[in-house]
């Protein structure tokens, strides 16, 4: 692993922001190269003669390769330190984007191959994220910094899906492949610039976390007690319940849009991009009054519950109003409104990942983050099969609230952010 040098005080702050902005850049390249298929797909299922079923899978596919790679991602950055990570993996799917329409055009099985190749090199980035940010963050200023990232991801969506629709009604569905990954190569030139003295870990400024024990009594957990702690499963099965109303937007929201309407590609495009855009307004409101929270005194693991009730009850709740919009400013309306309140999330067990663990922040990431982005191959498959079946989209709606308050009991229950491991 490589050393670290620890820089004075002075400056941790800026330091911190640059790096949680440089990585912000990696999530929104990673969101854009994933939601372009969603819009480019509208054509290409013209073209190659897709049913909802198949670009449901076509779409779904990114996940096997990006579940399978957290825990690997998470292992590679305890061996060779978290930002070459962050480079391997920005570089890999950039190049995976841009084979994508060779793929798509030569056969469904090699596209759907490429696809899973993109999502593993995604899938390294978020372990080695949770391990920077970490390393770089007192618990008090976690929520902010997670906030900083994670709008990379919520601006990617609604910058992809913009993008994405232009390029592919002024140019065609496979610029979009091509502009997107392009991109990822001028990131990695300004990666390795952020980078060139290393990245390092910032001295605590937090009397929270100084106060903390080096290693927590137990900290040091075997295999068994790392996979079998209910905590860390509370923390993945919380994620798998965002995830699921989140890749369900992701994915079908262009579609939803176009079908029930009558939303042009580009006006399509255009209205799937609002709800992101009022994700990333919330994400910062909720994780400054998180960590004011934490600041007055209110116990860690409480804020975390309280951030991540109000983001799954009130997502959920417009979530079920959706399918009953009657026009497209209601069903913006209600999906901005679902959207804004899952921002609270990553106030809440999101952040409480970073504090579970010090040295093992990368695989506790990486294993809540492989079970928490099952929804994605399961999902949005499904929602597919459901719009065959029934020709609607609410019975999918319906299912993934459902899932959303399963998960939101089972943090309630068994959610700590406390330390337990190393």
């Amino acid at each position: 692993m490589q050393a670290e040098i620890t820089p004075s005080v002075a400056g941790a702050a800026t330091k911190a922001k640059l790096l949680a902005s440089a990585l912000a850049a990696a999530w929104f390249l990673s969101y854009c190269d994933r939601v372009n298929l969603s819009v480019a797909a509208i054509a290409m299922q013209a073209e190659f003669g897709w049913t909802e079923t198949t670009k449901g899978w076509v779409m779904g596919s990114v996940f096997v390769g990006y579940i399978a790679s957290q825990l690997a991602g998470g292992a590679l950055v305890l061996r060779f330190g978290a930002a070459p990570v962050v480079s391997l993996g920005v570089i890999g799917f950039s190049v995976a984007t841009l084979a994508t329409p060779a793929a798509a055009s030569h056969s469904l099985a090699l596209l759907i191959t490429v696809r899973i190749i993109l999502g593993a090199f995604e899938g390294v980035v978020i372990p080695a994220t949770y391990s920077l940010v970490g390393s770089w963050a007192g618990a008090n200023e976690r929520a902010r910094l997670i906030a900083i990232v994670a709008s990379g991801a919520t601006l990617g969506a609604p910058g992809g899906l913009m993008a994405s629709g232009f390029l592919a009604a002024s140019v065609g569905w496979q610029a979009v492949f091509y502009v997107f990954g392009g991109l990822g190569f001028v990131w990695g030139l300004l990666w390795i610039v952020i980078t060139g003295k290393g990245i390092q870990r910032k001295p605590s400024t937090s009397g929270q976390e100084s106060s903390r024990p080096k290693r927590a009594a137990g900290a040091r957990a075997s295999l068994q007690r790392f996979l079998t702690h209910p905590a860390l499963w509370a923390a993945a099965v919380a994620k798998f319940g965002l995830n699921w109303i989140v890749y369900v937007f992701i994915a079908w929201l262009p579609s939803y849009y176009s079908a029930t309407q009558g939303a042009a590609i580009t006006t399509s495009a255009v209205l799937s991009a609002l709800p992101w855009i009022s994700m990333t307004l919330m994400l910062h409101m909720s994780a400054l009054r998180a960590d004011r929270m934490l600041v007055s005194g209110i116990d860690p693991t409480l804020v975390r519950k309280i951030m991540q009730s109000i983001g799954i009850g009130g997502g959920v709740v417009f979530l079920l109003l959706a399918p009953f919009a009657t026009s497209p400013l209601l069903a913006v309306t209600f999906t901005c409104a679902a959207t804004g309140f899952l921002a609270f999330c990553f106030s809440g067990a999101d952040a409480a990942m970073l504090d579970m663990a010090v040295r093992y922040r990368g695989l506790v990431g990486g294993f809540a983050n492989a079970l928490g982005n099952f929804p994605g191959i399961i999902a949005i498959p499904l929602i597919g099969w459901s719009i065959d079946a029934t020709g609607s989209y609410s019975a999918g709606f319906v299912c993934s609230a459902v899932v959303g308050l399963a998960s939101l009991g089972m943090w309630l229950r068994y959610g700590t952010a406390k330390q337990i491991f190393e």
